[in-house]
């Protein structure tokens, strides 16, 4: 199999979902004390902070304000474990709960108010991550978001399961040592073979994978680019991220280069090397003569094309 002919970057191909954040109009409301204006925290005079403070009250684990604006709930807080040597982030992270009927876009009520989806000045048009509160025991759990107060939720990750679990990657790879090689080895009945992966690039792949948590599920399928996919294009690299875009396949491992072509089908990892292509030439120290040096200005045209214009003059 010939290697990748087109030079810009190598990286790796996967397959990753694109999410398009617009704007328009104004800056946005940077956070303040009652998060954004999009998503805002329980304030007096809503109906779910009426029915959250008796809960705050009764529970002799957590302070009775506990949640409500954008402050700094957990630091020290036993019950979500942020009383150890080395607490974790979400302990010094800001948050509170919101009112969920305000952290819903409202299409409807954005276009006929005359904006666009996303505008960061209508709060009609735009929404906020909140989940459902794990820590207060009652049947209605308020919601509450890291987001609007400006920080990332890293004390409940569950919400990015959904996106792996009962899923499985289809992965393809080609032979090309010593970034990936492909042994065939005896398999359990006649005239049966098992492919056995190795080299550096997919060593380092199935190490990605085992970061995760939940782990990700992922099945080598033989083969590399299809054949109607190498029909269309003179690179077998280019095929196999035309399969990818279409869908045959979830991600190709190798050693790519990122060329403009490629990156309008489908999305690349950051690249982990680069190749680096040096233009050489000859210097010329050769003298220049004071007779070169005159003649110079007049090396646009010929002697006889000079002769011809001075007489015309």
């Amino acid at each position: 199999m010939p290697r990748d002919t087109y030079p810009v970057l190598s990286g790796w191909l996967f397959v990753l979902a694109l999410v398009f954040s617009t704007a328009v109009g104004d800056e946005p409301v940077e956070p303040g004390a009652h998060g954004a204006l999009d998503c805002p925290c329980l304030q007096e005079g809503d109906a779910e902070y009426a029915r959250l403070l008796p809960v705050l009250a009764q529970d002799a684990e957590v302070p009775n304000d506990y949640g409500i604006g954008c402050k700094i709930h957990d630091d020290g807080l036993a019950l979500t474990g942020c009383t150890v040597a080395k607490p974790p982030s979400y302990c010094s992270a800001k948050w509170c709960y919101v009112d969920m009927e305000k952290c819903i876009q409202d299409k409807e009520a954005c276009l006929g108010s005359g904006s666009l989806l996303n505008d960061p000045t209508n709060p009609l048009c735009r929404s906020r991550a909140a989940q459902p509160s794990k820590v207060l025991d009652t049947a209605d759990l308020p919601h509450y978001s890291y987001e609007t107060c400006g920080y990332l939720n890293s004390y409940d990750t569950s919400r990015l399961q959904h996106m792996v679990d009962d899923s499985m990657l289809v992965a393809v790879t080609t032979d090309d040592v010593p970034y990936v090689s492909i042994q065939h080895l005896p398999g359990p009945g006649p005239d049966k073979t098992v492919l056995q992966y190795s080299g550096v690039e997919y060593t380092f792949f199935v190490k990605c994978l085992d970061a995760f948590d939940p782990s990700l599920k992922f099945v080598m399928r033989e083969g590399w680019a299809t054949e109607a996919s190498r029909a269309r294009f003179g690179s077998s690299y280019t095929a196999c991220v035309n399969d990818v875009a279409v869908g045959n396949f979830d991600l190709c491992i190798g050693d790519f280069w990122v060329t403009s072509e490629r990156m309008l089908m489908t999305m690349f990892l950051p690249a982990i090397r680069t190749d680096t292509f040096y233009l050489v030439v000859f210097d010329s120290k050769a003298t220049v003569s004071f007779k070169t040096m005159m003649e110079s200005p007049f090396q646009p045209f010929s002697w006889k094309a000079w002769a011809l214009i001075l007489g015309i003059i």
